[in-house]
């Protein structure tokens, strides 16, 4: 599991800014873990996503790429991951949700951001959201088709989040402002990450790269989002919903003992090390 979570001591993002954005520096601290425990993929899932059917079962909404928006039993363990969970209750608040999955394919026709929007560098127009990418196959950075984002641009204010052409961004722009990380793993592995952040899926590979995508809200943005006309982007229409609350990791649950948010929960306990730290023997 790579987080993507916003501090990192020692180095820097790069600043950036134009006409349409204002940027607040931050940062990315990255800690990789192999595998998501119990997230293997089993035998009648992999028969599921094979190409025939998710070609088949799903036609694709761009040239590019095939997605399955169907039930996929093996995530059910990564819904109780007690890490995931916490992050994501810490991150978003404890209303938060897990809102639904898809997998998608990245073909190995794809040559285009004509044929796939999101090979654009973009953001999601839906403010602070997350979203959990899990590998169902070994993802590398030469012809692997990885996605990218930009270290530190989850911290930014947009001018518009109204229309999608206002959330494209060109090549020249981004990688002159920022590092744009590659996210590789193994089978079973994957990263989480804030899709307020610039970031975008390469076009270009030598293979097909197939993930799912679950996606992770802020329940009371959700609900106010529900009664907007034109529908938002978020929650996304094009997943196979779930609605399961975030709160119930270890730290989530604790918290609710203590009557306190997660979020305060895990900042009582950085005070606590910090102050133990500081106070040690020899430590000034």
């Amino acid at each position: 599991l790579t987080k993507v979570e916003g501090r990192r001591s020692g180095r820097q993002a790069v600043r950036g800014g134009n006409v349409r954005t204002t940027i607040r520096t931050g940062q990315v601290r990255t800690s990789t873990r192999n595998q998501l425990q119990g997230s293997r993929t089993s035998r009648s899932q992999q028969r599921l996503l094979t190409p025939g059917k998710l070609a088949d079962m799903h036609p694709a909404v761009s040239p590019g790429a095939k997605f399955w928006l169907g039930p996929l039993k093996f995530l059910t363990p990564i819904f109780s991951n007690g890490t995931m969970l916490d992050v994501a209750a810490a991150y978003l608040g404890d209303d938060a949700i897990i809102q639904g999955h898809a997998a998608v394919r990245l073909l190995d026709g794809l040559a285009s951001p004509s044929q796939y929007l999101s090979g654009l560098w973009h953001h999601d127009r839906c403010g602070t959201r997350l979203k959990i990418f899990v590998f169902l196959h070994d993802v590398d950075a030469k012809g692997g088709r990885c996605t990218r984002i930009a270290r530190g641009s989850h911290h930014t204010h947009y001018w518009s989040y109204e229309s999608t052409p206002a959330s494209r961004f060109t090549d020249k722009y981004v990688e002159s402002n920022y590092e744009t990380p590659c996210m590789v793993g193994k089978k079973g592995g994957g990263f989480i990450f804030d899709t307020n952040a610039i970031h975008k899926g390469e076009i270009k590979g030598t293979r097909e790269r197939t993930v799912v995508i679950i996606e992770v809200n802020a329940g009371a943005k959700t609900n106010e989002l529900a009664g907007m006309r034109p529908k938002p982007p978020c929650p996304s229409s094009k997943q196979h919903k779930v609605k399961h609350p975030v709160n119930t990791g270890p730290l989530g649950l604790k918290a609710q003992e203590l009557g306190m948010g997660t979020a305060e929960l895990v900042q009582k306990r950085k005070d606590a090390e910090f102050l133990a730290c500081s106070t040690a023997p020899g430590r000034h």
